[in-house]
């Protein structure tokens, strides 16, 4: 098994063909020191991540096309019910809509901004610790 972890095989086709459970493959390889290569699991996580975010882009596209079709039924209704109907069913697709554009208006600078804030207090924390200790308060 440790043979077939070195030689670069995922972990799930190193139990396929030691016929082993993927748990027994990896504590084996652990104990050998052999870690598997993820960046192939990484790719597909970042493939998938980006179709995710190609098919929520289509679909506020798509609900912005029903806004503007649930707008002109409102707008050809003189009926109390069905203008309250095509109003709040203009009132939700909007807010799906935005909620939509919400998910990935956000990208990693959010993450790195907020990395560097934790960093930077952080840093104030250690510093006020420090300083306390030499003025020997604890």
């Amino acid at each position: 098994m440790v043979e077939l972890a070195r030689s670069g095989l995922s972990r799930n086709e190193v139990a396929r063909r030691a016929e082993v459970s993927t748990a027994t493959v990896s504590r084996v390889a652990a104990a050998a020191g052999v870690a598997f290569d993820r960046s192939r699991t990484k790719n597909a996580t970042k493939a998938k991540v980006a179709d995710a975010k190609a098919r929520r882009a289509q679909l506020s596209l798509d609900l912005l096309d029903d806004v503007e079709h649930v707008r002109s039924v409102l707008r050809g209704t003189d009926r109390p019910q069905g203008l309250m109907h095509s109003a709040r069913a203009v009132s939700e697709l909007v807010n799906s809509h935005t909620q939509l554009v919400a998910v990935d208006a956000s990208d990693d600078t959010d993450l790195d901004h907020s990395k560097s804030m934790l960093g930077m207090i952080f840093t104030g924390i250690q510093t006020w610790h420090t300083g306390q200790q030499e003025g020997g308060q604890q």
